[in-house]
């Protein structure tokens, strides 16, 4: 569901454009706080630009395949993929980004004997994390030194010690940064919380970068 937002229906207005739609309730609180935020470093009359996933995590279209329960003899694990969330926007600096959340989910199943012999069939969902992928298109002549950073990027991150960095790449002209939450991470506060601790995080290169620029100049 795509859907065009401009900054002056977050909070309440976006509330009452999923209200009747099957999402779960953090991830719309989440993305009007984060909407909120984000806007404090664009234009007045920016936009940011949404696609919104409302279908179940388990849908069948999400299903990355099947393999069997290592724990349970005779059950099986079908593993989903839900990329619930893109978000995209430019910032006053003109640095444009891009926000990718995706969802993991087990669903775990088999027949079960109660202790009267009777065998029922049970079927179990889990989430079990979070990725989280932030692609950033800056311009070149104020932060293209961040290739200088390269080999001190990774010590200059700051995550919280149950999030992964998965992905790290740079180029004079972009930077991208992958990470994978566990599923403490999906409530709206949460989520909000490490999303804006990992646009710090990418500022805090691009700020040194920038400084580097400078110098060069």
């Amino acid at each position: 569901l795509p859907l065009a937002i401009a900054m002056a229906v977050v909070g309440g207005g976006l509330r009452a454009v999923w209200q009747g739609l099957n999402v779960p309730d953090y991830r719309y609180q989440f993305l009007s706080q984060l909407l909120e935020t984000l806007s404090r470093d664009a234009e007045p009359d920016a936009r940011f630009y949404v696609k919104l996933v409302c279908s179940p995590a388990t849908a069948k279209s999400k299903q990355l395949d099947t393999v069997a329960d290592p724990r349970r003899r005779g059950w099986k694990i079908d593993r989903y993929h839900d990329d619930w969330l893109t978000l995209t926007g430019t910032f006053i600096d003109r640095t444009a980004f891009m926000l990718t959340l995706t969802e993991s989910t087990l669903a775990k199943y088999g027949w079960k004997s109660s202790r009267s012999g009777k065998r029922k069939f049970k079927r179990k969902v889990k989430p079990k994390g979070i990725e989280i992928l932030l692609e950033l298109d800056f311009p070149r002549k104020r932060y293209g030194a961040i290739r200088m950073l390269q080999a001190d990027v990774q010590q200059a991150i700051q995550l919280p010690a149950d999030v992964q960095l998965k992905r790290l790449k740079i180029s004079d002209r972009s930077f991208t940064l992958g990470i994978k939450a566990s599923p403490r991470y999906l409530s709206a506060d949460a989520l909000h919380q490490l999303i804006t601790q990992l646009y710090l995080n990418a500022y805090h290169v691009l700020n040194l970068a920038r400084q580097l620029s400078k110098q060069t100049n």
